[in-house]
């Protein structure tokens, strides 16, 4: 939830960013726009502070992407689920069912799991009805990895796109074709030869989470990257698609540090394709809550990047500058540039450090660094403050860290844009 819940005996909740009003939450997924609001599901574990494979689908709504209210989950482990593992919502084309599809996990194998659906037994999506298995990992490939269903209409049946892990150590997308949603026939890789970089050497590497979305003329693919050994990042491919194969022209990575991880596409009431994230090793220091999501970012391409610009919608939101600081930052090129956050006690918040192509990030000791493009040309450095969440974005990569809370904020820094006058 975006506010609420506010005690005097526990710190306020973050304004912007979605936390579940109890226990654990982790990837977002089936975000929807019908009827004047977005449906929002997303990985819950509500009676723990920590991930656990009986994962369940949370659900909550907003009209804004600004203000959600929690619901009632849409999915919960039984009915032959040990877990209700992350996946998505289908609405295509015009005038279809709208049909869930997830990871139904196993307690035997976990990293084999299967592919089942779910449709909606209301208008309002607050109950869904499960049904049968639709697709188990292929024999042939030899995976030892398969979860993460994302299922759209592809000109003349529907597509199935499926993150996983090979027993090489390979990590990749499958697909699978149907014309009913019953049935569906396996038609190999998505993308064929090298991935995303990974900085250090892993022994497993999965393609976690993929999402394939169309931008102008070009198509792009989104994986999180999992590697046993090297952490956790999101990864965006850019290229052409056709027949069930992407061209991929280029890679690039979209998170650095522990945060952001497992983004999910949709369209926003506008048509524009748009983000969210899960934001990692974020917390409630009263126990509430662990885990939170990032605010919406609107995706566009830049050449062979993809770029990320905070939703409009943001603008139009009224949080307490107490606690919440929004502000764009154009650090000095061709030198060392620094800007410091603090609270109104004078204890510091947040320290990023501008220098040739890198940015540092410190908040609270604990520092990120990641690239910052452009060269002798100003770059426009985006900064969130939301109780104790922070996102960082410079157009083509966004991180996150947990700040410290406890003291009002001073206020934005000398020499800063606000995005709330």
């Amino acid at each position: 939830m975006s506010s609420g819940d506010q005690t005097s005996a526990c710190p306020p909740r973050p304004f912007l960013h979605y936390t579940a009003e109890r226990g654990w939450i982790n990837d977002p997924h089936g975000v929807t726009f019908r009827n004047g609001l977005f449906h929002l599901f997303h990985q819950a574990v509500p009676d723990a502070d920590r991930w656990q494979p009986w994962c369940s689908w949370g659900h909550a709504t907003s009209p804004d992407l600004v203000a959600w209210k929690q619901r009632a989950p849409a999915l919960a482990p039984g009915d032959g689920d040990y877990g209700c593992w992350s996946g998505s919502v289908c609405v295509e084309p015009a005038g279809s069912p709208p049909t869930l599809y997830y990871t139904s996990a196993s307690a035997d194998d976990m990293d084999l799991a299967a592919v089942r659906s779910a449709r909606p037994l209301d208008d309002d999506w607050s109950t869904w009805e499960k049904g049968s298995v639709l697709v188990r990992a292929p024999a042939q490939d030899a995976l030892a990895v398969f979860r993460d269903p994302n299922v759209f209409w592809d000109d003349d049946c529907w597509r199935m796109l499926v993150g996983v892990g090979h027993e090489d150590g390979a990590g990749g997308v499958v697909s699978f074709t149907s014309t009913d949603r019953e049935q569906w026939r396996y038609d190999g890789p998505l993308v064929e030869g090298p991935g995303p970089p990974t900085p250090v050497p892993a022994r497993q590497v999965v393609w976690e989470c993929p999402q394939f979305v169309r931008i102008g003329d070009r198509h792009v693919l989104l994986v999180s990257v999992w590697g046993d050994g090297h952490g956790h990042y999101a990864a965006a491919a850019v290229g052409s698609y056709r027949g069930g194969r992407m061209t991929v022209d280029s890679w690039s990575r979209l998170t650095h540090g522990p945060g952001h991880y497992a983004p999910s596409t949709f369209l926003d009431e506008a048509g524009q394709v748009c983000v969210l994230f899960w934001i990692r090793d974020v917390a409630d220091p009263a126990g509430r809550w662990r885990g939170a999501l990032s605010i919406p970012y609107r995706l566009s391409l830049a050449g062979d990047r993809v770029h990320l610009a905070p939703h409009p919608n943001l603008r139009a939101a009224r949080p307490d500058p107490r606690r919440t600081l929004g502000f764009s930052w154009r650090p000095r090129r061709g030198r060392i540039d620094q800007l410091s956050v603090a609270a109104v006690d004078g204890s510091p918040v947040l320290d990023l450090i501008a220098g040739g192509d890198t940015l540092m990030v410190d908040a609270g000791g604990a520092t990120v660094t990641s690239p910052l493009r452009g060269g002798d040309h100003d770059v426009v450095v985006d900064v969130l403050v939301d109780g104790n969440v922070l996102e960082v974005m410079t157009g083509d990569v966004v991180l996150g860290l947990q700040v410290p809370t406890g003291a009002d904020l001073a206020g934005p820094p000398a020499g800063v844009t606000s995005w709330w006058t």
